[in-house]
């Protein structure tokens, strides 16, 4: 091979403005494996966009200090940019016909679509599918490598959606999905068991911490001279038991910092860079969060975390979801994962909380261990690949 293309979300300034740690940080993830792997081939990130993504401070919340944070971290993410190599054209469109054939055009050897949500299918109307759902029109050889629908199941597809799917997961060589409720519709569409499909880490297990650089912001914003216990919450605008809950754990001695705008608490973070993001869990005790990847990195960092699901949306008809998938890895599921966080007070959380916290210390051995094994899971997967385009 002497070409490859990455068809993922990441930052393209200015097309796809998406100030988005984890998205970035997993399309880093499989560059970098990729291009260890293939030292003499060409990898590059494929510039195509189903839709035009706009830059957009935290408005909810917002104070002078926090649109100044949104600022530095624009620029952060401009610089982060850089290092994504890309394709020289570049195409925004949601025709998927023209789409699939500027995509053929860049004329790659193979094209990895993922990770993240890429299958997610609610941008479109019922009898169409997103261009990341490649088929045969693209002659490149095919894999996914740990993509996600996200919430979309089989009962919610139309006919044409399930015909349009199956045309193009029949020309993937390798289906490497990132949670069951997507390898669930996909072994539903086939109507078959298939030896293709496989559930894969997400590629940020491998992604190697840069510690100097989060070091250097710790020293520079103070948050390595606080000497209490910091509790870290990254909650949605509307939690409605958010101050409450602060100040249940200032009571008892905390910190409260937020990765928001938020009047509840002690200290914001906004303005860390994808790398900045990476290692900053390490300063935290606790951490409550809805964000994929925060509980990733969390868990990399070996600090406590508890993760809620945004809503009952995020979720297939049979209630599985990429969230819970994740925390299943780890055996988290009943004491750090809450799948309707609607239903509780706030005491029930603040108490769940601290069950979580117990939990993960006690099971650090094993995350530890299982940390190891899904970095070479994912290498694995993808030196597979390579073995089927040699």
């Amino acid at each position: 091979m002497k070409r490859v293309g990455i068809l993922t979300y990441f930052s393209d300034f200015p097309y796809f403005n998406d100030i988005n740690p984890g998205m970035n940080l997993q399309a880093m993830s499989v560059y970098r494996v990729l291009s260890s792997l293939l030292p003499n081939c060409k990898v590059e990130f494929i510039r195509y966009h189903s839709w035009w993504a706009v830059w957009r401070p935290y408005i909810s919340g917002m104070t002078i200090s926090s649109f100044l944070q949104d600022i530095r971290q624009l620029f952060k993410y401009y610089d982060f940019s850089k290092g994504f190599p890309k394709s020289g054209k570049v195409l925004v469109s949601k025709n998927r016909e023209k789409s699939l054939q500027f995509i053929d055009g860049l004329g790659y050897d193979a094209i990895y679509v993922g990770s993240d949500t890429l299958l997610e299918l609610f941008r479109c109307n019922e009898d169409e599918i997103s261009a990341y759902w490649l088929n045969n029109t693209v002659k490149a050889r095919k894999f996914m490598v740990a993509a996600s629908g996200r919430d979309t199941s089989f009962q919610s597809l139309s006919s044409i959606q399930r015909k349009l799917i199956k045309g193009s997961i029949e020309s993937f060589l390798k289906l490497g999905v990132r949670d069951r409720a997507t390898f669930d519709l996909i072994e539903e569409v086939l109507g078959r068991t298939d030896e293709r499909l496989m559930v894969v880490p997400d590629p940020t297990f491998s992604y190697v911490i840069n510690y100097d650089i989060v070091a250097k912001y710790a020293k520079k914003s103070g948050l390595c001279n606080i000497a209490k216990p910091i509790v870290c919450f990254h909650l949605l605008k509307d939690s409605t038991y958010a101050t409450s809950l602060a100040e249940m754990f200032k009571k008892n001695g905390f910190i409260v910092a937020s990765l928001r705008p938020a009047k509840y608490a002690d200290i914001i973070i906004k303005d860390l860079s994808p790398e900045e993001f990476a290692g900053i869990f390490k300063y935290f005790d606790l951490v409550i969060t809805h964000r994929f990847h925060d509980t990733i990195f969390c868990i990399k960092n070996l600090c406590p975390v508890l993760l809620f699901q945004p809503s009952r949306q995020y979720e297939n008809l049979k209630g599985d979801s990429k969230q819970s998938s994740l925390m299943d890895l780890f055996g988290l599921v009943e004491t750090n994962f809450i799948q309707d966080i609607s239903t509780m007070t706030d005491i029930e959380i603040f108490e769940k909380m601290n069950e979580a916290k117990i939990s993960f210390s006690n099971k650090k051995d094993e995350i530890t261990i299982k940390l190891k094994e899904l970095d070479v899971e994912f290498k694995n997967y993808i030196k597979d690949t390579i073995r089927l385009n040699s």
